[in-house]
């Protein structure tokens, strides 16, 4: 009898531990109003790291692109600053580089508690000419489950910590008077 429990109990922690891919995350930051740019155009890339150890994991989907979200909130925070998009970085006034330095997401294993380990660095490259300034903002955070967390959980706290460091980038005193400069 014994053994059919543990058997049972034993198949229970696997099926709660398994993960299934994350296909869409969604950072989004809330903005201030700010008419800094005055319709100066801004030419804006994001990379985004190979992030293989969530692929192996099964945490990020293989057709899923992060680079995408964080331009689309990237330039709307630039749209509400009073910034224009440019195409191309001849017809720009500024280049904004966005990397994602770092994005780490591991889940442990214990029969209590299922702790969760993130961590998220994400760079800002301004080149205005010839001058270049780099802002660099992390994030780390633990949190600990009553159980393995599935999709949707998995989902919200990644999009939660991205959403953090690029909120503070936002919020920045520093970066935004370098924005602003002429």
């Amino acid at each position: 009898m014994w053994r059919v429990l543990m058997l049972v109990g034993l198949v229970l922690l696997t099926g709660c531990a398994s993960q299934a891919p994350i296909k869409e995350v969604r950072p989004e930051v809330n903005y201030q109003e700010l008419d800094i740019g005055r319709g100066r155009a801004v030419y804006l890339a994001v990379i985004d790291a190979e992030h293989a150890e969530l692929y192996e994991k099964g945490l990020l989907d293989a057709d899923f692109v992060l680079a995408m979200e964080l331009k689309r909130e990237v330039r709307a925070a630039l749209f509400n600053f009073g910034f224009a998009t440019a195409h191309s970085v001849d017809e720009a006034d500024m280049v904004l580089q966005v990397a994602v330095d770092e994005l780490l997401f591991v889940a442990g294993e214990d029969p209590v508690f299922t702790p969760v380990f993130m961590r998220n660095g994400i760079r800002f490259v301004l080149q205005k000419g010839l001058v270049t300034h780099t802002f660099s903002y992390a994030t780390l955070r633990t949190h600990k489950l009553p159980l393995a967390p599935s999709v949707e959980k998995s989902r919200e706290l990644i999009s939660d910590i991205l959403t953090d460091t690029l909120q503070r980038a936002v919020q920045d005193s520093a970066f935004i008077a370098e924005l602003s400069a002429e």
